[in-house]
């Protein structure tokens, strides 16, 4: 009885030293995510990442994040720009498909799967959310164009 119950007490604190072993942490995909920009004639700028699904060999990474591209203001400030203003999506890699949306106020509209467009020919104020693909997995941007 006793030979067992030493068996037993040295598998248990083998399995607890074991237990108890540091490891690697776990790396996130985030700093491997595309990033995009916006070019308006020759000036470049940021743009707020939203909510992304992302996968990198076999790790994967899910976020939530608001939706409504006026939620992320302060890390994207908005973008001045004249009406009619070509401006052009830039994407730090090529994605596979994109959707483009902008609202104002209670109007909303979807833009076509391209990635240059014209700023909106009434002055006011634009938030833009950009979903794109990868093979990797999607990532949505959000902006704001203030349309003097």
């Amino acid at each position: 009885m006793a030979r067992q119950m030493f068996i037993l007490i040295s598998f248990l604190i083998i399995l607890m030293l074991f237990g108890c072993q540091q490891t690697e942490p776990v790396q996130h995909p985030t700093n491997q995510l595309p990033t995009m920009k916006v070019r308006i004639g020759e000036e470049t700028f940021s743009t707020a990442r939203g909510g992304y699904c992302w996968t990198d060999g076999n790790q994967s990474e899910c976020t939530d994040a608001s939706g409504n591209p006026f939620d992320y203001e302060n890390s994207a400030p908005p973008i001045e720009a004249e009406p009619g203003s070509e401006f052009e999506l830039l994407f730090s890699e090529t994605p596979s498909s994109i959707s483009v949306d902008w609202v104002n106020n209670l109007e909303h509209e979807t833009l076509s799967e391209r990635s240059s467009f014209s700023t909106p020919s009434k002055p006011g104020t634009y938030g833009y959310s950009v979903h794109a693909n990868w093979n990797q997995g999607d990532v949505t941007f959000h902006f704001i164009l203030l349309i003097k």
